[in-house]
């Protein structure tokens, strides 16, 4: 940490002496009976509103003595990462020191709490640091944050996620067989992850009951591809081992996940959201509008789009009739409204519009509507569409997982970990929210540009979202930090896990000289 001491300065024929000077963060002046705090006396600190002080301001109050009035003559201020010091001496000899902060455990409570709070709230560290250089305003250091995540944060956020799940289990394994739905989520856009999540969602109640964070430096992981496999098989194992029976998984179409539910879990009814699904048909029928030949296939896209999640919900379960009617578009599209079928033989609209623009039967539009319709992959992954589940909550999710594990940063493995757990908890406590309504009692709305569409919709505005579990962690951080069988010293920092590399890492010089030689002997053009 830095030190600096400012100029000595004469205050009315007396000399005052001011120095100012950083610690680490767990230094604390004076004795234990100066610094800890008595909790049972004051309001919890976490509760105890807290200001912006600047130095300036304070240095107008250090004038006199608080004891018999007269003036000081020496001042020496101390930071401890945001906690400040001041030992003072006057002309009656009466030295003492005044701290900024309650301290716990000779830890200022700033520390803990800011530590906390960049945590809870889902931001990093190194965000946190640039916006305190800014304001010119000390925090705790880098070594000492997460130092305190790894000691007192982590283990909180664990057992609190823990005892919450505990909770959910609990409830849903007295209930029906479970439908549920999940989703992975690497921290990295394409194959590249180091980190990916499985999270398994409950449809009927759109509560969030497990996820598994698996690493590609785990042995078992072969690589980046295999570890959503891996990551659902685990989710799948912990929620059977809790007595929890499932009727149904929905997921996106993940080649090794369709491998594992045929042969590990058969008894579970696999099937295929229809979002996901329908998006692939749409990008295959856009691509094939594209080409001279086929430009009267773009405005049957949306049509398209749509006829697909009618037939997967009016199928009633029965997959062949799902077939056909799904095929059967091919037909309408071309004004052929009655057509040989088991279970469907006509369409099942009422009559049409007369200004409709009909493809021309195997023109170049029909051509290309019909190679993707009768795909022989798609019409066997329509199968898995007979239930008409969607994943669209847990897209919703992972989108607000951004807020608390961005995929631009780098976070160690238990961080990562309770970074994920603390957006489940945010997820769960706000999932029943109602609609916000106006001073009549209606329902608000506003106007959004939707990208997928590319015209104006609305949507429905929500009531802010509670984070009175925010609460209840702080005073948990807070009663870790006061047991005294818990200690904070070296061995707690946090180090990373097994390096991902698959070889050793070469000397540094020797692959520093080999780099050069390479470019020194290389044959000029």
């Amino acid at each position: 940490m830095q030190s600096q001491t400012t100029a000595s300065s004469s205050q009315q024929d007396s000399q005052l002496t001011i120095s100012s000077q950083h610690t680490d963060a767990t230094y604390s002046p004076g004795s234990d009976s100066d610094m800890d705090v008595d909790l049972t006396t004051t309001s919890p600190v976490e509760d105890i509103t807290k200001y912006l002080v600047f130095e300036s301001e304070l240095n107008k109050l250090i004038k006199y003595c608080p004891d018999c009035g007269s003036i000081i003559t020496n001042i020496s201020k101390t930071v401890t990462g945001s906690a400040l010091s001041i030992s003072y001496s006057c002309i009656l000899g009466h030295n003492k020191t005044w701290h900024s902060q309650p301290v716990i455990r000779h830890m200022p409570a700033g520390n803990l709490l800011i530590s906390a709070a960049i945590l809870l709230s889902g931001s990093t560290f190194a965000k946190t640091q640039m916006f305190a250089t800014i304001m010119r305003m000390p925090i705790p250091s880098k070594s000492e944050f997460y130092k305190i995540q790894k000691a007192y944060l982590i283990p909180v956020i664990n057992d609190y996620w823990t005892i919450h799940q505990t909770a959910i289990l609990s409830v849903l394994s007295s209930c029906e067989p479970l439908h549920i739905c999940g989703d992975g989520r690497s921290d990295s856009p394409g194959f590249s992850a180091k980190y990916t999540s499985y999270t398994i969602m409950d449809t009927n109640t759109s509560l969030i009951i497990d996820q598994q964070l698996v690493s590609l430096a785990d042995d078992e992981i072969s690589s980046s591809v295999a570890m959503e496999t891996t990551a659902l098989d685990r989710c799948l194992d912990f929620i059977i081992s809790c007595g929890l029976k499932i009727h149904r998984l929905a997921t996106d179409r993940h080649i090794g996940v369709q491998s594992l539910m045929k042969q590990k879990y058969s008894e579970i009814e696999h099937q295929f959201d229809v979002w996901h699904l329908s998006k692939n048909v749409t990008k295959k029928l856009q691509k094939k509008a594209l080409s001279k030949e086929a430009t009267g296939l773009m405005p049957w896209i949306r049509c398209i789009n749509n006829h697909l999640y009618y037939c997967s919900e009016s199928c009633g379960g029965d997959v062949q009739l799902l077939k056909e009617k799904w095929i059967s578009c091919i037909h309408h599209v071309v004004n052929r409204h009655n057509f040989n079928g088991e279970r469907m033989t006509q369409c099942e609209h009422e009559e049409t519009d007369d200004d409709i623009d009909w493809m021309t039967v195997d023109s170049g539009a029909h051509k290309a509507l019909k190679s993707v319709v009768l795909d022989r992959r798609l019409l066997k992954d329509i199968e898995k569409l007979t239930g008409f589940c969607h994943t669209g909550q847990l897209e919703v999710y992972h989108s607000m997982l951004l807020k608390y594990a961005p995929k631009r940063e780098h976070f160690h493995f238990e961080g990562m970990q309770a970074r994920l757990q603390l957006a489940a908890l945010d997820h769960n406590h706000n999932v029943d929210r109602d609609l916000a309504k106006d001073k009549d009692d209606n329902p608000i709305v506003r106007q959004v540009f939707s990208k997928a569409r590319k015209d104006w919709i609305l949507r429905q505005v929500y009531d802010k979202k509670q984070y009175s579990y925010l609460d209840e962690l702080l005073t948990k951080i807070i009663a870790r930090r006061h047991d005294r069988t818990i200690r904070m010293d070296k061995s707690t920092e946090t180090k990373p896990r097994k390096n991902i590399a698959t070889t050793e890492k070469p000397d540094k010089q020797c692959a520093i000289h080999q780099k050069y030689s390479r470019m020194h002997s290389a044959t000029p053009y």
